[in-house]
């Protein structure tokens, strides 16, 4: 039997559960022996090795794949890595297979681990009820009090559980009252003491809660925890703690079935949940040598449980903590699932049955070579198909052998896995009773077992997986339908199709279903199977498909697919197949590469289909790479004969445009019949009876239809090809011998681009890459800022992207100086005196200065960007703000909003820079140039800091900022100042001269002539020296200064005006207002409610005054518009107007007196007292004492009694 030649190893192959298992000794130390370190694994293992060195951000690792992956041994595994010495024995073997296969990486994991400090091991599984903080908070109870990992007392965790527990405690030794009022309550509530301690040092947070409520019952005060850390904090204290007082490396927390606890926690709390993880995961990967790592052991990432089940926004959340985690590859049993195989089955090779085995394999050459043919090892020499496959595996059949572990990772599950298919030993299909009921030979063959086999046990798993249900309600249909189903050989056809179908609904693999195929697999000769395929087939059990694959027939025919195929192709549109080409197979355009490598700009062909026809109109293409910026297009040319191919050849060489590029096919191409093919089946399938994948015509469709599929990619591939075709540019032929289509591409870019900058940066460089629109903007507006002489940027830390850009871009062209001081550093923008630069800005020059007054932008801006400079906008827009601040105040930007508005002076910034380059419109925007006069900018900062001391030009060209600063200032002379008549002589001449100011006036006619002349100064100022600028300076000064004091002038006027009305010795506005204000105080009640009407009511109305710093509001502003005479700064007469306004004030105040008169009670005199009649008498001595004069003492006495009145 084979039970005498084949045994089993164990320990792999039984489930890990890590928590137990881990402090088992013996059971560890086997289960680690017994481990398999397949690819996945490794790179996993040196994933979280590279997370422990102390400088590493990297420490929380997420470990996921397929049931029978090895999840939870893997874990088991690393659980030991982090508590152990990796010299030690119980890792011999692991290291050992780890070497073979990758001895770098060996060392590594190495190395990081041979060291004596173990991590304290926090172990977690499955779903905690309570949260994620309390599963961490007790794990990490746990391993401190657990006497094979911290043994340390729980007292050192500092939570609000510990501080409730100690409060208690304190309670126990000092306050027995409170002790016993405590268990009143409790038993009150169905409680007591003792379980209200183990729930507390359980970490139950409806405990801590119900405590907080039983300390205010007692004490009638609040609960103040004296530690009220959370768990990340505590988590790093005490790992601090740990490190540096009992030699830990740190804390290393695994929770295995992770996934569990994601599953089963309240879609209510996972934002909570979210929230916390991210908290700790942060905390983590700043824990920096206070090391913190978490391992997370999950059948799949957490957030693919929670599809469709929380919103959106709250999905991404989860997502987002993924994205922080170390996902090495998911573990899965496939990688060098083979060796594993060979690991697991041991043979007794000293015996002799074995040796007539292997010599039978040996002998076994064809079986050999269909294995090696069928590719399922293409990495794989033939010996070791024949040590590893045919004679390790044995008894699994070389084919079995490559489908179980494929078949384990599309249904593994609990039970039903590669692992313990090995152990299984009464279950139909499991590999131990195959073993004990079966000799090595049967009738002289070797006793394989066949994959069809896989099927009996494989089968619930199979069905119980919604992905593959389908295959076992697909084969019980067909298993329906055949006449014998107790044939065996039929059983074992059906079954071995069933796994093949089962693979496929995951893994694309090379063995086909075919007849041959099937033959091998079943180890049965071939004629027999396919003599039994055909007789399934005949019966419409079995359908064939056009590659010979046999599969399953489904349901009732509905339809006849070959008709409906004929009809879809008679009814197809095929008036543009050009177009319909270009749709379904969009040419790929040609980057050239090397060019690319050289010049930092991604540069291509744009490619396009066209018929022979098409190349009469290739001024199409011209215009394209003209206006539209293409760098090249070429033309993949459509021939379907020879006579077509020779015409698109003559008309190929008249094509003289070099960046169009002409690809001709050499042979004639086949292609339209197969794309037709295509189109009428895709068009087929929007027909009812092929929307549904499970019936036979829409099988029979998509077996068609990738099929055609397949043959037309096949043609349009050998089309492309480089040597198929040949190749035209500026019409000329171009070699193609051992040169690839980037070839073409290169020397077309090389040829037509050869002159452009190269920029570093690669956004700025490329027309596609472009950055948002603000970003371009601040750059250009730091540039263009000429106020300050260098662009500075801090230099510590991570450089902002503005900063990049600038260094990029202007520094190959050596246009930059830098200098570092302090924490900045500064860039001085240069001319530039390399080519090609030196040659761009030669024509920045011609079109910017040359071309006049008027600068050409418009063209400038195209002939950047065509060849030979090709420039994308963005570093046109950079190139230009240069220019610009290396030739201040030398140009002018005006814009208008609408076809008929004036043009306007825009601000140099970088929005300006922007509209310019990328909106360029003539009709909206004009760009003047202009000479530098030699004292222009002293001039223009004279009259700045005369019109406008506390205010500058902002970010306008110099000349356009004062001019508009002058223009408002003008602008806001008020009207009494101009048509006033007591103006000096220069200021009259000044309003004479300069006319009238508008904002669209010529702005270098307005300063630099009308100004000047309108001050009577004759002298151009082309040609004033120092002496002239002083001597405008001061006349400027003097009309200005004049010009806007005259207002006060007006008021202190008026305010006579009043003093004069109302008798007010003091003329100031203070005292005026008093006056009125205590004028209108003295007023009887019926005087104040009266009807008045006319002026007497407006004064009364405005005489009520309750501040007294109003005057030129209520009496210059509001009073004289409302006496008609307009507010005080419109009066054309200032002189006149005061003189009506103070008869209406004067007529009125009269009006108002009388009125009073007649109101008023009489008063009798009344004698004085004895006491006043000798104040009065002490007050004359005193003043006759003080010899004042009587001008002073009418005026004290007037305040005095101004005061007492009030």
């Amino acid at each position: 039997m084979l039970n005498e030649l084949i045994k089993i190893k164990g320990g792999f192959v039984r489930a890990v559960k890590i928590t137990d298992d881990f402090f088992e000794e013996e059971l560890n130390k086997y289960k680690l022996e017994s481990y398999y370190v397949n690819p996945s694994a490794r790179n996993a293992f040196y994933s979280i090795s590279r997370g422990l060195h102390p400088t590493s951000r990297s420490r929380v690792h997420l470990i996921s794949g397929t049931y029978g992956s090895g999840k939870s041994h893997f874990g088991l595994v690393i659980a030991n890595y982090l508590t152990k010495n990796s010299n030690s024995k119980d890792f011999e073997m692991i290291f050992r297979r780890i070497r073979e296969k990758d001895l770098d990486k060996a060392t590594e994991i190495y190395n990081v681990r041979n060291i004596d400090r173990p991590y304290l091991l926090v172990l977690l599984e499955g779903h905690d009820p309570d949260g994620a903080e309390h599963a961490l908070l007790k794990g990490l109870k746990d391993a401190l009090i657990d006497s094979r990992r911290g043994n340390l007392p729980e007292e050192i965790l500092k939570t609000s559980y510990q501080s409730a527990l100690s409060k208690i405690e304190d309670w126990e030794k000092e306050k027995p009252d409170f002790i016993k009022e405590m268990g009143r309550v409790l038993e009150a509530k169905e409680h007591d003491v003792d379980t209200l301690k183990d729930n507390l040092k359980a970490f139950n947070e409806e405990t801590y809660r119900f405590f907080k409520e039983v300390h205010k019952e007692i004490t009638r005060h609040e609960f103040i925890p004296e530690y009220n850390e959370k768990a990340p904090k505590i988590h790093l204290e005490i790992s601090e703690l740990l490190i540096r007082e009992h030699r830990y490396k740190g804390i290393a927390i695994m929770w295995d079935q992770f996934d569990e606890h994601v599953r089963n926690t309240r879609r209510g709390d996972l934002g909570r949940e979210e929230s916390f993880l991210r908290t700790f995961v942060e905390t983590i990967e700043r824990s920096g040598e206070s090391q913190l790592h978490l391992i997370l052991i999950s059948h799949h990432p957490p957030h693919t449980y929670l599809r469709g089940e929380i919103s959106e926004e709250a999905l991404h959340n989860w997502e987002r903590i993924e994205g922080r985690l170390q996902q090495p590859r998911p573990l899965t049993a496939i990688d060098e699932s083979e060796e594993l195989i060979d690991y697991a089955i041991t043979h007794q090779r000293e015996a002799d049955q074995w040796k007539k085995v292997e010599e039978e394999i040996e002998r076994s050459t064809k079986l050999i070579d269909e294995m090696v043919e069928l590719g399922l090892y293409p990495e794989k020499d033939r010996e070791w198909v024949i040590e590893t496959i045919c004679k390790g595996a044995f008894p699994l059949h070389p084919i079995t052998t490559y489908c179980l572990p494929r078949i384990s990772d599309v249904v593994g599950q609990a039970e039903r896995t590669m692992f313990t298919f090995f152990e299984e030993e009464t279950k139909e299909g499991g590999l131990t009773k195959f073993i004990n009921e079966n000799a090595a030979f049967v009738e002289g063959r070797l006793n394989f077992y066949t994959a069809d086999k896989l099927f009996d046990f494989f089968k619930e798993a199979i069905d119980s997986t919604s992905k593959t249900w389908h295959v076992i309600k697909n084969y019980s249909e067909a298993m329906g339908r055949v006449r014998d189903p107790q044939d065996i050989l039929t059983q074992r056809v059906m079954k071995a199709l069933a796994i093949i179908n089962t693979i496929k609904t995951k893994h694309s693999i090379p063995l086909l279903p075919t007849s041959h195929n099937l033959s091998l697999l079943l180890n049965i000769e071939e004629h027999r199977v396919k003599s039994l395929l055909d007789s399934l087939k005949a019966s419409e059990v079995l359908w064939v498909k056009a590659t010979g694959e046999y599969d399953f027939r489904i349901g009732e025919l509905i339809s006849n697919f070959k008709d409906d195929f004929e009809k879809a192709k008679e009814t197809l549109s095929w008036d543009n197949p050009i177009l319909i080409l270009r749709s379904s197979y969009p040419p790929q355009n040609i980057v050239a590469r090397e060019y690319e490598k050289k010049y930092r700009v991604t540069r291509q062909l744009f490619a396009e289909y066209i018929n022979v026809e098409g190349l009469n109109n290739i001024n199409i293409y011209e215009d394209q790479v003209k206006n539209e910026y293409k760098e090249g297009i070429v033309l993949y040319v459509v021939a379907e004969s020879n006579d077509e191919i020779e015409e698109a050849r003559s008309k190929a060489v008249n094509v003289r445009n070099s960046q169009i590029v002409i690809a001709i096919p050499k042979y004639p191409l086949k292609i339209y019949d197969a794309l037709k093919n295509v189109k009428a089946l895709k068009q087929l399938s929007e027909k009812p009876a092929y929307t549904s994948e499970n019936t036979q015509i829409y099988r029979e469709w998509k077996d068609k239809y990738d099929n055609e599929k397949q043959k037309l990619d096949t043609e349009i591939n050998k089309w492309k090809m480089i040597t198929n075709l040949y190749w035209f540019s500026g019409g000329e032929g171009l070699g193609t011998t051992g040169k690839k289509d980037t070839d073409i591409a290169d020397s077309v870019m090389n040829r037509v681009f050869d002159k452009t900058p190269v920029v570093e940066h690669e956004k700025m460089a490329n027309r596609w890459m472009q950055d948002q629109k603000s970003d371009r903007i601040k750059l250009n507006s730091q540039i263009l800022d000429v106020k300050k002489d260098k662009i500075d940027y801090v230099w510590k830390g991570k450089a902002p992207a503005e900063k990049t850009i600038l260094e990029q871009t202007f520094k190959p062209q050596e246009m930059l100086k830098i200098e570092r001081k302090g924490n900045s550093d500064y860039y001085e923008i240069i001319e530039p005196t390399i080519e090609p630069m030196k040659e761009i800005w030669r024509l920045m020059k011609k079109y910017m200065i040359e071309a006049g007054p008027h600068v050409e932008f418009r063209k400038l801006v195209k002939e950047l960007q065509l060849p030979p400079y090709g420039l994308s906008p963005r570093v046109i827009e950079l190139f230009l703000s240069a220019f610009f601040r290396l030739h201040p105040n030398r140009f002018t930007i005006k814009t208008k909003k609408t076809k008929h508005s004036p043009f306007e002076p825009q601000e140099f910034i970088g929005e300006t820079i922007y509209e310019i380059v990328n909106d360029p419109d003539p009709e909206k925007v004009v760009i003047e140039y202009r000479e530098r006069l030699p004292l222009e900018e002293d001039y223009l900062l004279t009259i700045n800091s005369i019109i406008s001391p506390e205010k500058d030009w902002g970010k306008l060209p110099i000349i356009d900022g004062v001019g508009s600063l002058f223009i408002e200032w003008f602008q806001n002379i008020p009207t009494v100042t101009k048509y006033a008549t007591d103006l000096t002589h220069i200021c009259k001449v000044f309003f004479e001269k300069i006319g009238r100011v508008n904002r669209d006036a010529d702005l270098r006619e307005l300063l630099f002539k009308e100004l000047p002349n309108s001050l009577d100064i004759g002298k151009e100022i082309a040609v004033w020296d120092k002496d002239d600028l002083e001597q405008f300076e001061a006349i400027l000064k003097e009309v200005v200064d004049e010009l806007n004091e005259h207002l006060d002038k007006i008021a202190k006027n008026a305010v006579s005006c009043f003093a004069e009305v109302f008798d007010v010795k003091k003329e100031t506005k203070y005292n005026v207002m008093e006056k009125i204000k205590n004028w209108y105080g003295e007023l009887e009640v019926s005087v104040k409610q009266s009807p008045l009407t006319g002026d007497a009511f407006k004064l009364r109305k405005y005489a009520d005054i309750e501040q007294s710093d109003q005057f030129e509001q209520k009496f210059l502003i509001e009073l004289p518009r409302e006496l008609g005479l307009k507010e005080y700064t419109k009066w054309e007469n200032a002189d006149e107007v005061l003189q009506v306004y103070k008869r209406k004030l004067s007529k009125a105040k009269t009006e108002i007196e009388k009125l009073q008169k007649k109101v008023a009670p009489s008063h009798e005199p009344k004698e004085l007292s004895k006491e006043a009649e000798s104040l009065k008498d002490s007050l004359k001595e005193r003043i006759r004492k003080a010899g004042i004069k009587k001008e002073e003492i009418i005026m004290l006495l007037e305040e005095l009694l101004e005061e007492y009145k009030k």
